[in-house]
């Protein structure tokens, strides 16, 4: 077999706009053309959707990245006119293949509301992805924009948000001034728990003056903070205290004897495993997960054999690499039997 490819994983921050962003892009066809991330797996992202549409009258949605169609299926439900746009879609639903914006001009009609869920950070053209929305929303449309929240990894420490798909990792003050570039406004956000620490951003056509919320106004002012110099090389040093802090915690259970496994095969999951390999940490038995797609492959790079939930009553420890859906998770293996310790990747 050939040698898997390797790409540098480095952050870098706009001292203008305060944009993290990666170094290196790879090329989409590389990350998605075999694409085994099924979100309607969780019935945590199921329930996300459906908030999102609750109390909200039925019109014509678009769905930009829409993966297995959960929001689609969701929305045509509750008596939307949704529509899809994914270039490698999983199941059955309307929708039209391919990346967003080349698709746009194969799009009919406007969207009274358009929908990117944890895809704008894996834009390379961001404006002209916010361009071509603009394109396709109704006058009086809405766009809902969610991103993991870029002020939230940071003061967390959640190294493991930092991955090849993710290019860029937005907070509101890069995201407000593109958006203004591509006569957008964002006139409203709502701090999410999904995914770690969420923000969802609610954008609008600019041409209402009417003045931005009491909230972006009240972030855009607590960002400036991320002009500081320094704060990406001090959020490096800490996640190698926290990978460090791992290490020694598997190091620990395995001079002990004890049988550890792990829990979710996510992109996350990918960058722990690596950073644990690379500071030569034992290596969990296996990875729990709960996507037909996913169970007998193995993880990139470690090659852990990625297998179902069974009977975990022998099982020590668990690594909870799907730490976002931590509680689901921490139920989910008491289900089965667990009775051992919890291992996080980071505080």
């Amino acid at each position: 077999t050939e040698p898997e490819p390797r790409v540098p994983l480095t952050l870098q921050r706009c001292a203008l706009c305060t944009l993290l962003q990666l170094t290196h892009v790879v090329a989409p066809e590389a990350l998605y053309a075999e694409y085994k991330f099924a979100s309607g797996v969780s019935v945590g992202w199921q329930r996300h959707c459906a908030a999102l549409l609750d109390g909200r009258a039925p019109k014509r949605l678009l769905d930009i990245a829409a993966n297995d169609g959960t929001l689609v299926r969701t929305a045509r439900t509750l008596g939307w006119d949704a529509l899809g746009v994914e270039p490698t879609p999983l199941g059955e639903y309307p929708v039209v293949r391919g990346y967003w914006p080349e698709v746009a001009a194969r799009i009919e009609g406007k969207f009274d509301l358009v929908v990117a869920q944890n895809v704008f950070g894996h834009v390379d053209d961001a404006l002209a992805f916010l361009q071509a929305i603009r394109d396709v929303l109704a006058p009086n449309g809405r766009c809902v924009i969610e991103c993991p929240d870029a002020v939230v990894m940071l003061s967390r420490v959640q190294y493991d948000q930092i991955y090849h798909e993710h290019l860029s990792y937005w907070s509101l003050l890069p995201l407000w001034t593109l958006a203004t570039r591509a006569r957008l406004d964002v006139v409203e956000i709502e701090p999410l728990t999904v995914h770690g620490g969420s923000l969802r951003y609610w954008l609008s056509h600019s041409v209402d003056p009417t003045p931005p919320s009491y909230e972006v106004t009240k972030r855009l002012q607590a960002e400036q903070a991320l002009r500081k110099p320094g704060i990406v090389r001090r959020f490096s040093v800490n996640a190698n205290v926290a990978l460090t802090r791992c290490a020694n915690e598997l190091h620990e259970l395995a001079q002990h004897g004890q049988r550890v496994w792990a829990c979710g095969a996510s992109a996350k999951s990918s960058v722990v495993l690596n950073a644990l390999a690379a500071r030569n940490a034992p290596m969990p038995e296996c990875v729990l997960d709960d996507s037909p797609l996913k169970q007998g492959l193995f993880t990139p790079g470690t090659h852990l054999p990625i297998v179902p939930f069974s009977d975990l009553s022998h099982v020590n420890a668990l690594l909870l690499t799907a730490w976002n859906w931590g509680d689901a998770m921490k139920a989910r293996a008491r289900e089965y039997g667990f009775a051992g310790r919890f291992v996080m990747p980071h505080a």
